[in-house]
């Protein structure tokens, strides 16, 4: 699956050459990547995204806030529009504070306000799936969990062990 670029008319000295050189580059990035522009459409989806917006083919031209609304259900998506609407007003990027759910999945992303050609503003959102770490980190957590209850068991058992030991010598 390669990036789909939303058409746009030749804005600001940028050609067909250096629109398709641009779209290779996001494509072949190794993280997911997809532009939303000034009127909330999606215009560009890489590979790696791609394979997220699957579900709710094609998502090129449609209004981001209803193909997240797909994607995630009408509560849930509220709050990643928000995000990306106030990236979009203010030009302040925002950085997910630690991997986020979703459809099982664990995304570490961010939203960054990008001039597009022509002078006008969108968001870039570039995300990596965490969900392999995330389980790795959780799986950790057990195992450490479970050492501990395992000491404190071992010092009990010592010291009942050393207790009983010492019941035995004054019984002498």
């Amino acid at each position: 699956m390669s990036a789909r670029v939303l058409s746009q008319p030749d804005a600001g000295g940028v050609g067909p050459a250096n629109a398709a050189f641009f779209a290779a580059i996001i494509d072949q990035a190794p993280v997911g990547a997809y532009f939303v522009d000034d009127q909330f459409r999606l215009t560009l989806v890489n590979a790696i995204a791609g394979h997220v917006f699957a579900p709710v083919e094609p998502v090129i031209g449609r209004d981001f806030a209803e193909v997240l609304r797909e994607l995630r259900g009408a509560e849930r998506s509220l709050h990643v529009e928000r995000i990306f609407r106030q990236v979009l007003a203010t030009g302040e990027s925002y950085i997910s504070p630690g991997a986020e759910s979703a459809s099982g999945r664990s995304y570490e992303w961010e939203a960054r306000r990008v001039t597009l050609p022509g002078g006008r503003h969108g968001v870039a959102c570039y995300f990596t799936d965490a969900t392999a770490r995330e389980r790795a980190r959780s799986d950790a957590l057990h195992e450490i969990s479970a050492l501990r209850q395992l000491q404190e068991f071992s010092v009990r058992l010592f010291q009942q062990d050393h207790v009983s030991e010492l019941h035995q010598q004054i019984l002498r």
